[in-house]
């Protein structure tokens, strides 16, 4: 029984315990959680993606899984840990993820979400060291920010363009760019100006510095100097909304702290350049003091300043502290260049072992690396190809798919046309038809009134003829020239009909003429003023005709050419020609419509 009750008592406790670690979906504060309660943020991943990216990469991925940050928006951090790298495979990552970020539809329309992703890609190019992508996209993001005013961001970028420029060779066209800029941003009394104008006036230190004109970057650090003074006496004048601008009296002193630190390096090489040793050791002297010379960073700075001036102590014990800095990553071009500035410095001392010594490693790490860095330019190269690749495939699938479409559109559109097309042929043979069956019936009852008009237009005649009475006269003692038109027309007519003379296909007006030896004048005349036809040529074809159409109608088994050789045609073509002149259909038709 105590047994029982035990285990009764560790089952209601198992279930106590899991229902208080179980996350309730409404909790009865109504606190919905948000991205900052959690640790997968973007922003918990950027702090951290400097010293450890891959914890930085896990909490970019579980922050998309737990809905703290969009695909796009996980991307795009994935991206920027990438281009902050120094593997130049996930440099190269992050530039493609870049350049199909630019294609996503939170992109489209959206200049700020197009600066981000620009941003990204030329600091992945820039860490690369591919200037030729940096400078590209720096062109671009220049004019980008030009379309929406931000015109201090847009000098900016031109700084930068500038940088590279001469960084390619083409030293006097990116001076020539970043003194535009530098003068642009004289006078302006804005912090987004000034910060813009200082990071300006720095890159064209270090270009001059290069080029060994330190003259000029001498100048060039006293106009910082006199910028950061003004900034520091005249804070309040300086007042903007840049999200930069120093907020607090500590904030701002930390700024201008920091790049006097960096004018005293700065100063310093050009004292060495311009061969003032002891002026350039005050100004080494003066930057040890502020909290970036006494920074790893900050020594790597100055440290071939002391080689140039034969520190050599500082120089070794500085190449100590970043053997214990770089740990076991000494595979790297910065490592292979301490090897040989150690040599160096122990051959100006005159430890040659020592110097041996380092010379044969220098040799070792510096064929290392360049195998290493080949070797990552090959994967770089296939990956690019096969990226290549991919986009060609993905390009031949979307044409063989447009490609389809337009087929299928095109067949349908040909259906279409074609079923239009024969709806439209068979309505218009339905509509010839009809026209056809009516016509053929216009032509029978004109045929019709044309003979019943003749027979009382010959009635007529005859009434009034001066003849008492119809009787038959000998031809040769008849007259003709006696009588009016329309009685030749008359006697004539009846000739031709009850003889059937216009079956001969070679009678017309000079039979007439002949067989009873009048003029052409008076047949010519009977015919075109006696009678409702214009020519004797008229009379004959119509009655050619209508003996056709008799033909045609009640003799299907004759063929065309040989109705026309029975009416009088002395050719088919002729009669096919006539009969469509003169009723508007083929003979052809005619008997088709008529049966």
């Amino acid at each position: 029984m105590k047994k029982v009750l035990l285990r009764c008592v560790l089952a209601a406790m198992i279930l106590v315990i899991l229902s208080g670690c179980r996350q309730p979906s409404a909790p009865a504060s109504g606190h919905t959680p948000q991205p900052s309660d959690t640790l997968y943020t973007a922003e918990n991943a950027y702090s951290i993606y400097g010293y450890n990216p891959e914890r930085a990469l896990t909490i970019v991925d579980s922050a998309e899984i737990v809905g703290n940050l969009s695909d796009f928006a996980a991307d795009l951090v994935r991206a920027n840990i990438y281009a902050r790298s120094l593997n130049a495979l996930r440099c190269d990552t992050a530039y493609q993820i870049g350049e199909q970020l630019l294609k996503h539809d939170s992109v489209a329309g959206n200049p700020m979400m197009e600066i981000d992703v620009l941003e990204m890609m030329i600091t992945a190019a820039r860490m690369q060291q591919d200037n030729e992508r940096c400078l590209s996209r720096s062109i671009q993001l220049s004019a980008l920010l030009n379309t929406i005013g931000d015109k201090t961001g847009m000098l900016r970028c031109e700084t930068e363009i500038g940088n590279m420029l001469a960084q390619q060779g083409q030293v006097d066209e990116g001076l020539a760019k970043i003194d535009s800029v530098i003068t642009l941003l004289d006078n302006h009394r804005h912090f987004n100006e000034l910060d813009t104008e200082i990071n300006a006036l720095r890159r064209k230190i270090i270009i001059l510095q290069k080029c060994n004109r330190y003259d000029e970057a001498l100048a060039a650090t006293q106009k910082v100097v006199a910028l950061l003074d003004h900034y520091e006496a005249n804070p309040q004048a300086y007042a903007d909304q840049c999200k930069n601008n120093p907020q607090t009296d500590a904030q701002r002193q930390s700024y201008i702290n920091f790049f006097r630190a960096k004018i005293e390096a700065y100063m310093a090489e050009n004292c060495v350049g311009l061969n003032k040793p002891a002026e350039a050791l005050r100004h080494l002297a003066a930057y040890e003091q502020t909290e970036l010379g006494q920074s790893y960073a900050g020594r790597l700075m100055v440290v071939t300043v002391y080689e140039s001036l034969g520190e050599y102590q500082k120089v070794l014990a500085f190449y100590d502290e970043m053997d214990h800095h770089v740990g076991s990553d000494t595979l790297t071009a910065d490592y292979a260049y301490s090897l040989k500035a150690r040599a160096k410095v122990h051959a100006a001392l005159g430890n040659t072992a020592r110097a041996l010594e380092y010379w044969s490693r220098y040799a070792h790490t510096e064929e290392t690396v360049n195998n290493q860095f080949l070797t990552n330019k090959a994967h770089e190269y296939a990956a690019r190809y096969h990226a290549q690749e991919q986009q060609q495939e993905i390009a031949q699938k979307e044409a063989i798919i447009r490609e389809q479409k337009l087929i299928v559109a095109s067949v349908v559109i040909i259906a279409i046309l074609a079923a239009g097309f024969i709806y439209y042929l068979i309505r218009q043979n339905r509509k010839i038809n009809a026209k056809n069956h009516a016509l053929v019936q216009q032509i029978d009852e004109a045929n019709e009134y044309r003979e019943r008009y003749d027979k009382v237009y010959r009635e007529l005649i005859e009434q009034t003829t001066h003849a008492a009475e119809k009787t038959e006269v000998d031809e040769e003692q008849l007259p003709l020239n006696k009588l009016t038109d329309e009685q030749l027309f008359l006697y004539l007519s009846n000739v031709i009909i009850g003889e059937q003379l216009y079956l001969d296909p070679l009678f017309g007006r000079q039979t007439l003429i002949d067989r009873f030896n009048i003029s052409k004048n008076l047949v010519g005349a009977a015919f075109a003023k006696g009678s409702p036809y214009r020519s004797v040529a008229e009379y004959v074809r119509t009655l050619r005709l209508l003996h056709a159409c008799q033909l045609l109608r009640n003799k299907p088994e004759m063929s065309i050419n040989d109705v026309a050789t029975a009416s009088g045609f002395y050719s088919p073509k002729r009669f096919s020609t006539d009969f469509k002149n003169q009723y508007s259909l083929s003979p052809t038709e005619y008997r088709e419509k008529s049966n």
